[in-house]
């Protein structure tokens, strides 16, 4: 059986906790900026998505959701919006 992020989390220490905490908001964060770079270049999703050679339904995803799955695949996206 699959253990929940509280089940997980409780085995930290404090200060491992407080960690996780901060980096989450960090990623949190930048999932957010990304939406603003967007923005501020004029772009829309549609647009942002044919540039990155991908679907403007990924586009929207990351502007949409922060998970554990779309996390790690917005950094390329971040990357490339710089």
């Amino acid at each position: 059986m699959a253990k929940s992020l509280d089940d997980v989390l409780s085995a930290f220490t404090p200060e491992q906790r407080a960690r996780v905490e901060a980096r989450a908001q960090e990623l949190i964060e930048e999932a957010l900026t990304l939406r603003d770079l967007r923005k501020a270049q004029h772009l829309t999703q549609k647009r942002m998505a044919e540039l990155l050679g991908v679907e403007q339904e990924n586009v929207s995803r990351r502007h949409c959701q922060v998970n554990e799955k779309s996390l790690p695949d917005a950094f390329p996206l971040r990357k490339a919006e710089g």
